[in-house]
């Protein structure tokens, strides 16, 4: 080492890792590591050194030139391993930490020695000990490390214990380790049955001479569970004599975590507690199995819904399950079971035609991609068919513990195959016309053979001003060939809002009231007044609103039901006359559908009447909306005025046909707790869409969980207001252009943009509404820019989340949209607390849309901004072994500019949050 003068370079320290080769295995017949514990302690070597001098011989080339302080030291050498226990005939890598102190360089390399003998030069030395006990040191001028090397002869090995995960390579289980799902479940006898499948088997074993002694297994680390085969729970520690080995018992992971399973040998007075196998394990969400590939990272989003017009595909992370490399199974499609008949018949029938036969290779998510069912898909008669799959390991045609399964559950199939959900139900339909007097003409449609259906929710629709209640027949016919009862009754629209939602309250009421005499009695008995869901259109869908706003608040009380029994709240294309501090949905689930082509309820800046999307900003559960490029108010309904105003009408019969498709899922999702049918509303329309819909129509779906439902907010742009901080509390910080934050309210009548209205385009808010912030910037043609978002300490850890979810949109009419002029994507990207990250481009999922070309209010093409939810899994971010680290997230940052996504563009943020759901 060599001291420099004050005022010169400081010292440069070197460090550097211990990895013994193959994981410090032992050389045996049964390739087992073990793991080595320290046996002595070390005495610190004190020294000093006076005067300018060569060292030793032992230490040629290592020149002090200044007398070192016996209070301040030139330098520390160490073995990190500590002591060390070999087997005869193995390879030893020993390596050495080397830092110099303050003022000193590193000039020569360490000298390694096995006792008094030189064994090699450097930072890394690999050598075959003989068997015996042995000082292994390291030394570097006046600095030296030793620590005790033991070597067994290969009889002695044999005492090594074994412990072996099913369906892994022995040879990554103590370094990359076994994955094991999060089962959430508790177990207990009555349900070990069950969840017995999501638990992985392991064996405790000893060499086949060893007859005395106990292997005690252990574990280190975040909770494990262990069953023995018989659901008997297994108390940690626990010994087993070795007599009474091989034998296999079953892990649980009740949490996400990692921990290390040890089996220990403790017989030998001379290797108690030092020869020991281990595995590690990942305990972690397990994303499931079928979905559809992806042309990008993360190469393969995991669904329920499929629609049966696509492909069946299956994949397997091969970094997530690394220890599965190289073995083959099998891929079964099989009918959904319950856990409860996985107990009793775990045989595998393949639903698709035979079993594909594949096995886990390394590299990318997207090698082990299979096409698992390519013809003949059947969706059945209703809104999904459900179908688990599992990787059948063992290769012998039923499910064991240590396969994969996607679908072991009691509420959720691995995935469904989904119909055209335009197509007609299963149910022939019956209507009939009616009245009960004033304002209470109504036409009711039910299943013609309700007499053997037990109870069925009621949809009731409420139409517009100018409208007929029996324009409905298209929705009306539909959602009762699936099984419900709905009834369209006469709206008193002319005077206003409140007399419409009076008509709502009091048509609900009368078919309640009345069942035993409306139609003979043909629906008595068989509607759940429960699950009441309400749609309105035009001064109608306000006014069911509204309705529920006067049950919400106890103006109004009917006879036969109360809040808590609507549902849902729908609206197709609302007026908002009243504001929506008035027209509020409060906590009920809200949807709404409208057409950019929309002649009347237009949705632009000019009326705030017209401004529809103010009452879904304004609700407080989950919110759907529905956005239909060409499409115009009166093709929700048969045979109001054609008024539509833009380019690329879609027509009446295709809007319809987008309606029904999402009429269905709606009311089967909240009648019902369908699960395919969410996700037609929170997957981007891009990606995902109805099979039913032409190609050539253009959606734009919004979905924001309820404000009572478990997530963390990172920025919903409603508080903490200005750039700089977000609502969480975090650091925001950002390069993007023309930044601001406000509330999401087009300031003018006009379309047209100006500097001075930077939220143009954005008519979700107007005067007197509540409070609705959000974020607009932009960025043009090569610039890389980005925003980024800190996530504050105690909400790091995003593992226990679901999704990462946003809302964004493209700015109308700004020049960066208008050069643009297509659909935009961007970058999002994760960043955890050691520095590494991982991105997803959006595009994945689905771009945002370009706005709608319609011209009027104002100069050029454009119509309102048009919002698009992105829901990325989190455990996206964990394919093909990425490294990042869930539990500790930093930062969340949205990326734009090429290559990120889109050259150029002006967007809308809001909503940045992470949900459970």
């Amino acid at each position: 080492m060599v001291r420099h003068p004050e005022g010169a370079s400081r010292s440069i320290g070197c460090l550097f890792n211990i990895e013994p080769e193959q994981g410090d295995r032992y050389v045996n017949t049964r390739s087992i590591r073990a793991r080595i514990k320290p046996w002595v302690m070390l005495l610190p070597l004190i020294g000093s050194v006076v005067g300018p001098r060569t060292a030793d011989a032992e230490t040629p080339g290592t020149h002090i030139y200044d007398i070192v302080p016996l209070a301040r030291e030139a330098c520390t050498i160490t073995i990190p391993s500590g002591d060390i226990l070999a087997c005869a005939g193995q390879e030893i890598t020993a390596t050495a930490e080397l830092v110099c102190g303050e003022g000193y360089d590193r000039v020569n390399d360490p000298q390694w020695y096995l006792g008094n003998l030189p064994i090699g030069t450097g930072d890394q030395v690999t050598f075959s000990p003989t068997v015996g006990v042995h000082n292994l040191r390291v030394r570097c001028g006046s600095c030296e490390d030793q620590v005790v090397l033991t070597v067994l002869a290969a009889a002695d090995c044999i005492l090594t214990p074994g412990l072996d995960a099913a369906f892994s390579d022995d040879s990554t289980e103590a370094t990359t380790g076994v994955f094991l799902q999060v089962n959430l479940v508790p177990v207990n006898p009555g349900s070990f049955g069950e969840l017995k499948y999501l638990m992985r088997p392991f064996t405790v074993s000893a060499h086949e001479s060893l007859s005395t002694g106990q292997i005690t297994l252990s574990a280190i680390g975040d909770s494990l569970e262990v069953y023995e085969m018989d659901g008997a729970s297994v108390s940690l520690p626990a010994a087993y004599d070795v007599a009474d080995l091989p034998r296999t018992v079953l892990v649980n992971a009740p949490q996400v975590g990692e921990a290390t399973l040890v089996a220990t040998y403790s017989e030998s007075a001379l290797l108690a507690g030092v020869l020991e196998d281990e595995v590690r394990v990942r305990m972690g969400v397990f994303p499931g199995l079928a979905g559809g590939a992806l042309a990008d990272y993360p190469h393969f989003e995991f669904v329920n819904a499929i629609n049966d017009s696509e492909i069946v595909q299956t994949a397997l992370d091969p970094t997530r399950h690394a220890e599965r490399a190289g073995l083959p199974y099998r891929a079964y499609v099989v009918a959904h079971r319950t856990p409860a008949e996985w107990a009793l018949d775990n045989s595998l029938t393949d639903a698709s035609g035979g079993f594909e036969a594949a096995a886990v290779t390394a590299g990318s998510i997207a090698d082990n991609t299979l096409d698992v069912w390519t013809t003949g898909l059947d969706g059945g008669v209703d809104l999904g068919v459900p179908y688990d799959v599992v990787y059948d390991f063992g290769l012998d045609g039923t499910l064991d513990p240590g396969d994969l399964i996607d679908g072991l559950s009691a509420s959720e199939a691995g995935f469904y195959l989904v119909r055209d959900l335009s197509l007609a139900g299963p149910h022939a339909v019956t209507q009939i016309l009616y009245s009960g007097g004033t304002w209470l003409g109504q036409k009711t449609y039910y299943p013609s053979d309700i007499g053997s259906m037990g109870t069925v929710p009621l949809v009731v629709i409420s139409h517009g001003n100018g409208h007929v209640y029996t324009w409905y027949d298209y929705l009306g016919t539909h959602l009762a060939s699936y099984g419900y009862v709905v009834m369209s009754h006469q709206n008193n629209t002319q005077p206003g809002i409140e007399s419409a939602s009076t008509t709502t309250l009091t048509n609900t009421d009368y078919i309640l009231s009345n069942l035993a005499t409306i139609g003979g009695g043909v629906l008595n008995g068989h509607i759940d007044t429960g699950r009441i869901i309400w749609i309105g259109h035009s001064r109608g869908g306000e006014g069911v609103v509204r309705a529920y706003d006067r049950l919400y608040d106890g103006s109004y009380v009917p006879a036969s039901y109360d809040v808590s029994d609507i549902i849902c709240v729908s609206s197709i294309a609302p007026t908002v006359f009243l504001g929506t501090t008035t027209t509020n949905p409060h906590e009920v689930d809200y949807h709404m559908i409208a057409g950019a082509a929309d002649g009347d309820v237009t949705g632009g800046p000019d009326n705030p009447v017209a401004m529809h999307m103010r009452i879904p900003e304004a609700a407080r559960g989950n919110v759907q909306v529905t956005y239909v490029q060409g499409a115009d108010h009166n093709d929700f309904n048969c045979c109001g005025i054609d008024d539509a105003i833009g380019p690329s009408l879609i027509g009446r019969p295709e809007a319809q046909r987008v309606a029904k498709s999402y009429y269905l899922p709606l009311v089967k999702h909240y009648a019902e707790g369908n699960v395919p049918a969410k996700e037609y509303f929170t997957r981007a329309y891009a990606g995902f869409r109805p099979s039913g819909i032409a190609g050539h129509v253009i959606v734009a779906n919004t979905y924001r969980e309820a404000l009572s439902s478990p997530r963390f907010v990172i920025d919903d742009f409603d508080s903490q207001l200005g750039t700089g901080v977000s609502s969480s509390g975090g650091a925001v910080t950002f390069d993007v252009s023309n930044i601001t934050e406000g509330t999401k309210d087009d300031n003018n009548t006009s379309f047209t943009w100006t500097a001075t209205d930077p939220m143009n385009g954005m008519c979700t808010r107007s005067a007197g509404d509540p409070y609705a912030g959000g974020a607009v910037f932009d960025w043009t043609v090569g610039q890389s820019r980005f925003m980024e978002f800190e996530v504050v300490p105690g909400e790091r850890d995003f593992s226990d989340d679901a999704y990462l979810s946003f809302r964004a949109c493209q700015g109308t009419r700004h020049t960066e949209t208008v050069a643009l002029a297509s659909t935009l994507s961007f970058t999002v990207t994760l960043r955890d607390g050691g520095g590494t990250t991982r991105s997803v481009d959006i595009a994945s999922y689905g771009p945002l849309t370009r706005p709608y070309l319609r011209g009027g209010v104002g100069t050029g093409f454009g119509w309102a901004n048009e919002f698009t939810t992105l829901r990325i899994r989190l455990c996206d971010f964990e394919n093909d072994g990425s490294g990042i680290d869930l539990t500790d997230i930093e930062a969340v940052r949205f990326e734009f500019g090429a290559p990120a996504g889109s050259e150029r563009g002006r967007v809308g943020i809001d909503d940045v949050e992470l949900t459970k759901n």
